[in-house]
């Protein structure tokens, strides 16, 4: 593991290690900026799929 000298981001780093299995929520920058197309944008899901048919009961 690489060292860190921030004490709060060794603790993580240490918890991530030795606790399995590990679940990180995220909000959807992380997903567009990894190439994951969004829903709201002009290019996203919704402006190729109409909303009310996928994702309401």
């Amino acid at each position: 593991m690489p060292a860190t000298t921030d004490p709060a981001i060794a603790r993580l780093a240490e918890l991530v290690h030795t606790r399995r299995p590990v679940v990180a929520l995220t909000g959807a920058g992380a997903s567009t900026a990894s190439g994951i197309p969004d829903f709201r944008s002009p290019t996203g899901w919704w402006a190729r799929f109409d909303p009310q048919v996928y994702s309401s009961l």
